[in-house]
């Protein structure tokens, strides 16, 4: 019996520790937006985000949901901070907007950066900006188990209009594809989560039309 407390202690004493992984996180991003990128401006690209908990909506998780809110504010561009539950669990919807921009020193935790690929290609991928790790901290100063992740499953939504796009791995329109290419003119589902993707964030190449 000791020790299985033991275990069951160590099990929820390394859950206490894990990072905070969204639900699903879904991007729209928009051709002129990158074109903005590129052109030497700051594009946008609005984005949704679910993370959900399996501890009670009482008073003191909803202190600490507080906290990380104002930091979530500090560093994010936030249009909605929803949070919703009861003795079953907890769920949080954030909605906002991340830069997408060709700066490789960008401040933001979350961003799109625009990178040339061959003669007139460019790479858009998903990337960790300067202020991530103090931003992390700052919620595991609240509660360790809020830390987040550095990538979470990731939902591109891209719209263009006769730009070729290749995808070198990830899922479009829900099957999985590698060196996926076409000429998008409307939208595409691009799907970036699990395996390699714990670790890096997705990319995707557009050559965008003039």
């Amino acid at each position: 019996m000791d020790k299985i407390k033991i275990i069951l202690t160590l099990f929820l004493a390394v859950t206490a520790l894990s990072a905070c992984k969204a639900e699903r996180v879904v991007v729209e991003v928009e051709e002129g937006a990158i074109q903005d990128a590129i052109s030497g401006g700051v594009g946008e690209a609005e984005f949704s985000a679910t993370f959900e908990t399996s501890r009670s909506l009482d008073e003191r998780v909803q202190s600490k949901i507080d906290a990380v809110e104002r930091a979530v504010r500090a560093h994010l561009d936030i249009t909605d901070f929803l949070v919703t539950g009861d003795r079953g669990g907890t769920q949080i919807e954030i909605e906002g907007y991340l830069p997408i921009t060709t700066n490789a020193d960008e401040n933001a935790p979350w961003h799109l950066l625009v990178e040339p690929f061959g003669q007139d290609g460019h790479v858009v991928r998903l990337a960790i900006g300067s202020d991530f790790n103090s931003f992390a901290r700052e919620i595991e100063v609240v509660d360790m188990g809020f830390r987040p992740d550095r990538f979470h499953p990731t939902t591109i939504r891209l719209r263009a209009s006769d730009a070729h796009v290749t995808v070198p791995a990830g899922y479009v329109n829900g099957e999985a594809r590698i060196m996926w290419s076409t000429v998008l003119d409307g939208r595409t589902n691009i799907r970036f989560g699990g395996g390699i993707f714990n670790d890096v964030g997705g990319a995707f190449i557009i050559r965008v039309s003039n």
